[in-house]
């Protein structure tokens, strides 16, 4: 009696073996994948400006909502930061010229140092997103700070703000000075990956040159330069403008990173307008502009 014949099944061991391959070349492609993504973002955290021609930075002046912006005193007062031609210690052109003469001292370079473009101003319907709770975990803080990036970003697209065209963006989030208790606890940033930067900055003609100094230490963020201080003390030697001096103190300069003026040891001086600044060593070679 002849036996009978059985069928060939998925579970044949040509199936099988066709199926650890699909699933070893999914898990290649994924690792792949995460690999590309993982180099990506590396080279932004890294990225360095070559300085062959100057940086394209759109600065994008935006209002609170409950700040008046109907006078004519300030829209002369925001005209003159954003757009006069005249480089001042309070307005963007002014930047622009600090940063072409700090290249210049280090002999680093000469001519520009970025190209501005101005926008706005533009009145917001809503404030951005507070900062996280002092005992926030990392996941909150993470998630925060993607909801107060996510918020600028979104901004842009509803004013259709073209930032593609631009290496760096800086949003300048002015407000009126009575509401200064309201954003106290709100913080200037920048993130040298998504080439983005916020300044917080009271309205007031006496406040533009701190919020050009914020404007410029945000930017050379963006660059690439890191944080020269540690709470409110300038870090030294990096944070310092002159580690050299002798005697150390009291310097005469602030190191733009650091946002202070060491007098003595253990005292020092907040910067009020952006000639109290200078780019030190350390953030000129961070940023490209000095051998590291």
């Amino acid at each position: 009696m002849q036996r009978p014949t059985t069928p060939h099944t998925t579970s044949s061991p040509g199936w099988r073996l066709l199926l650890r391959r699909a699933r070893l070349g999914t898990l290649l492609v994924c690792l792949l994948a995460s690999a590309i993504w993982g180099f990506e973002m590396w080279r932004a955290d890294n990225r360095v400006f070559a300085w062959t021609k100057p940086v394209s930075v759109l600065v994008v002046a935006l209002v609170d909502p409950e700040t008046p912006l109907g006078s004519d005193e300030l829209s002369e007062l925001l005209h003159g930061f954003l757009s006069s031609p005249r480089p001042l210690d309070g307005n963007v052109a002014g930047v622009a010229k600090w940063l072409e003469n700090e290249r210049a001292a280090l002999s680093a370079g000469e001519g520009r140092v970025v190209d501005f473009s101005c926008a706005g101003p533009f009145k917001m319907s809503e404030a951005p997103p507070g900062p996280p709770p002092a005992d926030a975990s990392f996941l909150g803080r993470w998630s925060a700070t993607r909801a107060f990036l996510g918020y600028f970003e979104d901004v842009a697209e509803s004013l259709d703000v073209a930032r593609d065209g631009y290496d760096v963006t800086i949003f300048v989030y002015f407000f009126a000075e009575e509401r200064a208790a309201l954003y106290g606890k709100q913080h200037s940033m920048a993130s040298r990956r998504d080439g983005l930067g916020v300044v917080f900055a009271p309205l007031g003609r006496k406040h533009l040159p701190y919020s050009a100094a914020l404007l410029a230490h945000e930017l050379l963020h963006t660059f690439g330069a890191s944080d020269k201080y540690e709470g409110s003390r300038c870090i030294y030697p990096d944070g310092f403008a002159e580690p050299d001096l002798n005697p150390l103190y009291p310097q005469r300069w602030s190191e733009i990173m650091a946002l202070g003026i060491p007098l003595e040891a253990g005292r020092e001086r907040r910067v009020t307008e952006l000639s109290d600044c200078k780019v030190g060593r350390t953030t000129a070679a961070e940023i490209g502009w000095l051998e590291r």
